[in-house]
């Protein structure tokens, strides 16, 4: 009786969870049709009406696949995973060599310092001693270069596409492993047809530095954990490399640190008290551990934390209540000059606890709520995981492919991503109905649902909020999307509704067939890319300059090689900019294209080819002149040279400049139409073959 008890009251707790998670589905999936990116991102068109067509149409896509393999061996199952994992690959593998460059804020400082480590320079920048948390990953991306350089790969910017991308594909692939044993075989392609729709499991990883890896280690440590089974003699083994993965990931991102609260919290529903005692001792022993090694590494490359400019915890829980920047690093000014103005960790934790009291205070319980929802809808909101709002700010040389790629120019990447995640969503939602309807014991599943609620909770509660910051789940989200859809016979059960008559089939024909063509004539501009502005032809442009003194009629040079005629300079030569001339030359006719003396933009009439930048000091005393710094990176395509006695080449030097051209270029509606043509004959000889199966 005793033990039915503690059964009855372990199931209420978790029906309870279940309950929550549902909600915060349910709230999620509102927003992401309904409200997508309703702060700091672009609407780009997404309308409720697209979404809930894009979703209906990919849910009858998954039932036509799903009947389709069920006619199939499991061998030829296998193929075609096979296939979806190979497409993938390669096509990343194609955007690896030909999409190169920096978004240039963070992702820069560390790569900038991974770059000194790795060539023996321990000079820590001012960046890390304010945001701490990503020395580890610094030291991890300079021990990289320094294994690839072992085997003769010096181009950084193809090394860390590379390496991203490796690790990318081994989360996805072992992620693929969790569904074995606990669905059919074909929820792993429905699981790879999302992904390869998915345009973040693509985009992310140019500028990212620490969500792909620690999405890495959350995926492998679920993957270990989900072979715990108390009748296994492996068991502990299975534990104690999921808890040592976890604590990896959190030294690299500091929100794994939820995964690592959720594994005894599972294990306590699903297995009892011993087994919680047992991971509970090994996780202090290994995070004790992680953390002991990491200060050895740390002041192994002389780091140690500056307490006069360090933000602490509670400037980040002040900005997560700031009603005007949403609970983001947007428009978040007031918190970060609060904070600032005052030196010393000890003194910034009073004005910020007095901040925090203040802004509770001043929203009340009502304005509180709303900002939740609003963090909500920043954070969950929309399935890009924040590649709409990541335009490259550093690349040597012009490429469409980055250009379509970044920023506002992915609006078709958005849209599919869109669908993909509110169908995932809604999947996922689902399968919390049904197994708390069902009050189902305790299964992965739950295990997933532990880890979504903490980090909702952490973020929305605490912490600030980016978009991005969603990538750590996403890969488990899929995953048990696809178990949803195939778990419970869902696909079973729609194909049944109207695809078993003739009637049925022609009637879905026809609705797939409907919604193509609605999609297609009412959603060119999609792919009608337009820029603000200007679009980048070259650029190296980054808002941490270091700087040069130039002596009295010194001069320095830079060249560039240009496919595309530039229309636009862009220079920022510092605060003494107005002691300086600039001149363009164009090294094939020598001829002098512009003459100026300001920062910012100047109009150009030029040919592509190679044009030489020459600043000159016209004062009668040495200023500062403001440059980028780096060494190895392939940064710009040459570096600057300085013009004196000694004709000297200053080593890892460039100016900080774009070049630029029109900012508006519609796709060729030819192309568009023609493309759209080919899309529905091919979609209806795929359904002129299923139907026949």
């Amino acid at each position: 009786m005793l033990v039915s008890n503690k059964i009855r009251i372990k199931l209420t707790l978790v029906q309870i969870m279940r309950v929550l998670a549902l909600l915060i589905f349910i709230v999620i999936g509102v927003q992401a049709i309904f409200f997508t990116n309703n702060f700091f991102g672009s609407k780009i068109g997404l309308s409720a009406f697209n979404i809930v067509i894009g979703s209906v149409m990919l849910i009858a896509v998954l039932c036509l696949l799903v009947s389709w393999l069920k006619r199939l061996s499991l061998k030829k199952q296998r193929a075609v995973l096979w296939i979806l994992m190979c497409m993938w690959l390669l096509l990343q593998l194609f955007f690896d060599f030909y999409v190169q460059g920096a978004q240039g804020v963070d992702d820069l400082d560390v790569r900038l310092q991974a770059h000194k480590l790795a060539a023996g320079d321990i000079n820590w920048s001012g960046y890390f001693h304010v945001w701490p948390n990503n020395v580890n990953i610094a030291i991890f991306f300079s021990w990289i270069i320094r294994f690839f350089r072992l085997i003769g790969i010096t181009d950084t910017w193809l090394l860390f596409n590379l390496f991203i991308t490796l690790i990318t594909f081994v989360t996805l692939v072992m992620g693929t492993k969790i569904l074995d044993n606990i669905v059919s075989f074909e929820a792993k392609i429905v699981l790879w047809t999302f992904i390869l729709f998915y345009a973040p499991f693509y985009v992310v990883n140019f500028y990212s530095y620490t969500d792909p890896i620690a999405a890495f280690f959350v995926v492998l440590s679920f993957w270990e954990l989900s072979k715990l089974d108390v009748h296994n003699k492996w068991d502990l083994i299975h534990l104690l490399c999921g808890i040592i993965l976890i604590v990896c990931g959190t030294l690299i991102k500091t929100n794994a640190v939820i995964f690592v609260i959720t594994i005894p919290i599972f294990i306590f529903f699903k297995y009892g008290w011993k087994k919680l005692a047992q991971s509970l001792l090994i996780l202090i022993i290994v995070m004790g551990l992680g953390i002991f090694f990491q200060n050895k590494i740390q002041s192994q490359y002389e780091y140690s934390e500056n307490s006069e400019v360090k933000f602490p915890t509670e400037y980040w829980i002040a900005l997560s209540y700031n009603k005007y920047s949403k609970g983001t690093v947007n428009s978040n000014q007031y918190t970060w000059s609060y904070t600032g103005r005052v030196k010393g960790v000890k003194n910034k934790v009073k004005v910020d606890r007095k901040l925090i009291k203040d802004e509770i205070r001043s929203l009340g319980l009502s304005g509180v709520l709303k900002q939740y929802l609003d963090k909500t809808n920043v954070m969950y909101s929309s399935g890009n995981a924040g590649i709409i709002m990541r335009d490259f700010s550093i690349y040597p040389k012009y490429s469409k492919i980055t250009t379509y790629l970044s920023g506002t120019n992915g609006n078709l990447m958005s849209y599919l991503a869109q669908i993909v995640y509110t169908v995932a969503i809604i999947l996922v939602a689902f399968q919390i109905g049904y197994m708390f309807l069902r009050r189902m014991s305790v299964t992965l599943f739950d295990m997933f649902l532990i880890f979504f609620i903490g980090l909702y909770m952490f973020h929305i509660l605490l912490w600030e909020v980016e978009n991005r910051y969603l990538y750590l789940i996403l890969p488990l989200i899929f995953v048990f999307a696809a178990y949803s859809f195939l778990s419970n016979n869902l696909e079973n059960e729609i194909t049944v509704l109207v695809g078993h008559s003739s009637r049925g089939k022609w009637l879905i024909t026809a609705l797939i067939m409907t919604i193509i063509g609605t999609f297609l004539i009412g959603n060119y501009s999609l792919i009608e890319f337009k820029n603000s502005n200007y679009v980048a032809i070259q650029q190296q442009t980054f808002f941490r300059t270091d700087s040069i003194k130039l002596k009295p009629q010194e001069s320095i040079e830079q060249t560039f090689k240009l496919s595309v005629a530039p229309k636009y300079l862009k220079l920022n030569l510092g605060s003494k900019y107005d002691h300086f001339h600039t001149t363009l030359i164009d090294l094939k006719t020598h001829k002098s294209i512009l003459f100026g003396q300001q920062n910012g933009y100047y109009k150009l009439k030029a040919n592509s080819g190679n044009i030489l930048i020459k600043v000159t000091n016209k004062s009668n005393h040495k200023q500062d002149l403001s440059v980028n710094k780096s060494k190895d990176m392939k940064l710009a395509q040459s570096m600057i040279k300085v013009k004196d006695v000694q004709q000297k080449k200053h080593s890892g030097l460039y100016l900080n400049e774009g070049f630029y051209r029109d900012g508006s270029y519609p796709f060729s509606k030819k192309i568009y139409w023609f493309g759209a043509f080919l899309l529905i004959i091919l979609v209806a000889i795929v359904l002129a073959v299923v139907w026949r199966v």
